[in-house]
């Protein structure tokens, strides 16, 4: 279960589009690629309505405090991942979904342990719940875990409730796993691919 005080994040933080304006040279997670993509291609993909970046930002001294890039997708279940969502009864292999192309906390706040990444992936959630509400279908968050820079990124996914796609699983020379989260049954799904396995 994803532990942080949302409260006290909104109370100190505030999210926005993404702009060159802000600190982003200052801005390091500690994955030269992830910090170039910031300061090097963010831009360009936005403008070209390719990938939409949001700034997570510190209320006081203006830092990036993190990012997450969303574009649109979606993912193809086997027959038994359509059971386990309540899917079986649609006809499509294929089911939309809000793609996080990118996820990526600065060293300096993800060492005070407070939950950044983890708020930052319910704000993609809630994002993709306000796209349902605003008549664009959307069931599920995707992500390809970066496992090339951290063997242990799934496990963080895992704990906000992503889940591995059967389809897409891990190979040996694979540098990510393609895993989900159910935006209306998250928790529920999560606990069943657990058992399962």
């Amino acid at each position: 279960m994803p532990t942080y005080n949302s409260e006290e994040i909104m109370n100190t933080t505030h999210l926005v589009p993404f702009s060159k304006y802000y600190k982003i040279n200052q801005f390091d997670c500690g994955i030269p690629e992830y910090n170039q993509f910031l300061i090097d291609s963010a831009d360009i993909f936005q403008k070209n309505d390719i990938t939409n970046t949001q700034l997570l930002l510190d209320n006081i001294t203006g830092d990036v405090i993190g990012y997450i890039a969303l574009c649109m997708s979606s993912v193809k279940l086997t027959e038994n991942e359509k059971y386990s969502c309540h899917l079986e009864s649609v006809p499509y292999k294929s089911i939309p979904a809000l793609l996080l192309g990118k996820l990526a906390v600065d060293k300096r706040y993800r060492d005070k342990q407070k939950g950044y990444g983890s708020y930052l992936v319910t704000l993609a959630r809630g994002l993709a719940t306000e796209m349902n509400e605003n008549g664009i279908a959307c069931r599920f968050v995707l992500v390809d875990a970066d496992i090339q820079y951290n063997p242990d990124t799934p496990q963080f996914y895992i704990k906000n409730f992503f889940v591995p796609n059967e389809s897409f699983g891990k190979k040996p020379k694979n540098t990510t796993l393609s895993m989900r989260l159910d935006i209306l049954n998250d928790e529920e799904e999560g606990q069943s691919q657990t058992q399962a396995s």
